[in-house]
């Protein structure tokens, strides 16, 4: 073989050995105290659930002008470190949980792909966290014409610190 071709073996053979390594690192075991969503929401107890700039009251009309999805869309929101197995927040970190309802009386079609969504806090805008797509989310893309009704959740990786945000529809 020439010189090129085992260079090329081995350096296939090392990146094998490290997905191996790493499958079994990261695999882990389904263990009891695992904590899905539904135990780890209390973390409130310890710290103040952040508050969302959006009222779920009535819409302020000068901000929001009719046919926003702002006028339409409430939510609340939990802190956690841990959504299932295999998200867990970064020391300083939360995973801050929107759960969204959108009851669209208005007359345009809304998308709640979470690639629509941002979320900013702090001067900086998060996008949707990799955690929305868990089996503890379930969160799916659909479209909400009018008169239409939904509920979904977002996921973002936030530090623990923050207080006040905002939510950020990007449409088309």
């Amino acid at each position: 073989m020439s010189g090129i071709v085992k260079k090329l073996l081995m350096g296939f053979g090392a990146l094998f050995i490290v997905f191996i390594i790493l499958a079994v690192l990261l695999g882990g075991s389904e263990d009891s105290s695992t904590a899905n969503i539904a135990s780890t929401t209390n973390i409130a107890q310890t710290q103040d659930n952040a508050e969302g700039k959006i009222t779920t009251e009535e819409p302020d009309e000068a901000k929001y002008p009719e046919g926003s999805i702002y006028n339409y869309l409430t939510f609340e929101n939990s802190a956690t470190t841990r959504i299932g197995s295999y998200y867990i927040a970064p020391s300083g970190y939360v995973y801050l949980i929107l759960d969204l309802h959108l009851d669209n009386t208005g007359t345009r079609t809304y998308n709640t792909n979470p690639f629509f969504w941002n979320l900013k806090a702090n001067g900086i805008t998060y996008n949707t966290d990799a955690a929305t797509f868990s089996e503890e989310i379930d969160t799916q893309s659909v479209e909400v014409g009018p008169g239409g009704s939904y509920d979904w959740k977002l996921v973002f990786l936030v530090p623990s610190t923050t207080t006040d945000f905002e939510v950020i529809y990007n449409s088309f």
